[in-house]
């Protein structure tokens, strides 16, 4: 119960802005119980916010070492590579959770989100085929949800690539 009131003493520090003693708290937490995936994954986040990516991967693979299958993990963790300029390395562990190059066969995991993000790499690359393929996918696999924030990020995403390859005006 100690670590849980810490965890959320310390997300309470963080929307305060009062970082410095956030961090103290989660670093406690792990110091405590380095099995705690909340404080890792927490601490990420605060670091994120400070710019302290390299710190923040660190984090983060920590986390997902603890739980391989958690794809918000994965998204919190390559979108960090993406803000620090690691593209490669970023592309790699989404294509890795997806299944595409994963150890013999595995099945795909399908979540849009990850599309969305491997979207956005190949966009940052100027890679816009590449780009509208992942988004296509990330809104065929949600093609019969209710309109959301996934549908929306991928239709801004295709927006985005139509505008910078010249295949759409305004």
């Amino acid at each position: 119960i100690e670590i849980y009131n810490d965890l959320l003493r310390a997300r309470r520090l963080t929307v305060n802005d009062e970082m410095a003693e956030a961090e103290l708290l989660l670093r406690g937490v792990i110091a405590a119980d380095a099995g705690v995936v909340d404080a890792h994954q927490s601490l990420g986040n605060l670091l994120v916010e400070q710019l302290r990516y390299d710190e923040a991967i660190e984090a983060f693979k920590t986390a997902l070492s603890m739980r391989p299958e958690d794809a918000a993990l994965v998204l919190f963790l390559t979108s960090t590579q993406r803000k620090s300029g690691r593209l490669d390395e970023a592309e790699k562990v989404l294509l890795d959770f997806i299944g595409v190059l994963g150890p013999g066969g595995r099945r795909a995991v399908q979540d849009a989100r990850l599309y969305i993000s491997l979207g956005r790499i190949k966009q940052a690359r100027r890679s816009y085929t590449e780009a509208a393929t992942y988004f296509n996918e990330a809104l065929r696999l949600n093609e019969d949800a209710p309109a959301n924030n996934i549908m929306a990020a991928a239709h801004v995403g295709l927006g985005a690539v139509q505008l910078a390859s010249n295949r759409l005006s305004l």
